[in-house]
Parts: C-alpha cells; sequence; structure tokens
C-alpha cells in the first residue's frame, strides 16, 4: 500500500464524535509492513498504532504439527505424504514462516502428483 494510502487512513481516523471515534482500523500485514511504518511520512501514523502483535516463525516441532494439522484437514486419510528428509527440508527452507511452508508443500503435492508418486 503506498504512503499516501496510508496517510489518508490515518486522517478518516481523524472522524470522532464528541465521545468517541467513528472508525478504528486494524492493519494485518506482513513483517515487510514494518519498514513502510518507519517512512517519515508516515511517523504520525505509526504513532497512532495503539496495540502491536508480530507472530513469530514457528520452530521445527511447531512446523511438523502445522503440516501435520494441515495435510489432516485436507484429507479424510491419515497417511505420511512427505518424507522424513523432506519435511526437514521443508521446514529449514521456509525459516519457520507458514505462508512459505504453504507455497513449498503445495509445489510438492503438484509435483508429486505430476510425476505419479504417491510419497
Amino acid at each position: 500500500m503506498p504512503p499516501d494510502t496510508l496517510e489518508n487512513l490515518r486522517m478518516l481516523s481523524n472522524l470522532e464524535t464528541a465521545t468517541e471515534k467513528l472508525i478504528q482500523i486494524v492493519f494485518s500485514a506482513q513483517p515487510e509492513f514494518e519498514k513502510t511504518l518507519n517512512l517519515y511520512e508516515l511517523k504520525q501514523l505509526k504513532q497512532r498504532i495503539a496495540v502491536k502483535a508480530v507472530i513469530r516463525p514457528l520452530n521445527r516441532e511447531e512446523g511438523l504439527l502445522y503440516i501435520t494439522h494441515r495435510l489432516k484437514k485436507a484429507s479424510d486419510k491419515e497417511q505420511i505424504i512427505f518424507t522424513t528428509s523432506a519435511l526437514r527440508e521443508i521446514i529449514r527452507y521456509s525459516e519457520g514462516i507458514p505462508r512459505v511452508i504453504n507455497v513449498i508443500c503445495d509445489n510438492c503435492l503438484i509435483s508429486a502428483f505430476g510425476y505419479g508418486k504417491k510419497k
């Protein structure tokens, strides 16, 4: 989102009655958004952010649980379709970022299907 748009959002947040704000803005963004907020022209917007939460990357165990959970939700069968070494590489390469884990697993599944592989 361009800084001009973010500045316009900040201006919208000025709308209020005598007793309450008329609009509440919630940002949900990728880590790169922090760099945008650090721009000088967005200093006032950054000052208005009341609550901030950052989700840290998953560790190895959490990553494996995440993949297992997603596979269980997508299938009615309980079978392990990734080899142990594949799971290790997925977690290592993704650096524990769920969005990247999803992309890697999708690519693996598509490739396996294309090659007629079950695992």
